[in-house]
C-alpha cells in the first residue's frame, strides 16, 4: 500500500512537472526583436522587444512566448539614446524600470508632462494616452511592459 501511495505521488509530481515546464520561458530561448511596432525605424527609436507573452509586436505568436488572450508581456531593452516615437494604444500599457533610467512624457492637448523612473519604479499609462519614452542616460534600460488587449498595435497619431 505504502509503495502505490508513493508511486501516485510521484506521477502526480512528474505530471505537475511537466505542465510547469509546459508554462515558463527561458531568456535564453528568447529572441530580441529589434524591428516591433515600428514599421521604419527612424534615429531615436531604438529598442529590442524579448516577447515572453502574447502576440509580439507584429500580431503574431513568437514560438518561445506562452498564449495569451487578453494581454501581452515582454521584456524591453533600450540603449542610450533609443526609446520610442509618441504613440497610443487601445488599451493600457505598464511600463516598470528594471536597470536604467527611463524619461517617459504624455501628450495631450499641446501639453506635455516627462517624468523619470528609475529601478523598480512603474507608470501605468491609460489606454489611448499619447505617450514616448527616452533613454536620455548613459546606461541600457531593462524594462518589463504589460500591454492589456487581444491586440494592441500602437498607433502613431500625428501630433496635434
Amino acid at each position: 500500500m505504502q509503495t502505490e501511495e508513493r508511486s501516485a505521488e510521484t506521477d502526480a509530481a512528474s505530471a505537475l512537472a511537466a505542465e510547469m515546464q509546459q508554462r515558463l520561458v527561458r531568456f535564453n530561448d528568447v529572441k530580441p526583436d529589434w524591428s516591433a511596432f515600428t514599421p521604419v525605424k527612424l534615429p531615436g527609436n531604438e529598442r529590442a522587444v524579448f516577447q515572453y507573452v502574447g502576440p509580439n509586436g507584429h500580431g503574431q505568436m513568437d514560438p518561445w512566448a506562452l498564449p495569451a488572450e487578453h494581454f501581452g508581456i515582454y521584456l524591453l531593452y533600450v540603449p542610450p539614446g533609443g526609446g520610442s516615437p509618441y504613440h497610443s494604444h487601445a488599451h493600457e500599457e505598464v511600463f516598470t524600470v528594471l536597470e536604467g533610467r527611463m524619461s517617459f512624457y504624455w501628450e495631450r492637448d499641446g501639453a506635455e508632462a516627462e517624468v523619470v523612473l528609475g529601478p523598480k519604479d512603474l507608470v501605468s499609462c491609460p489606454a489611448n494616452q499619447r505617450l514616448k519614452f527616452v533613454n536620455t542616460g548613459v546606461e541600457p534600460v531593462w524594462m518589463h511592459v504589460a500591454l492589456g488587449g487581444k491586440e494592441a498595435p500602437p498607433r502613431y497619431d500625428p501630433q496635434p
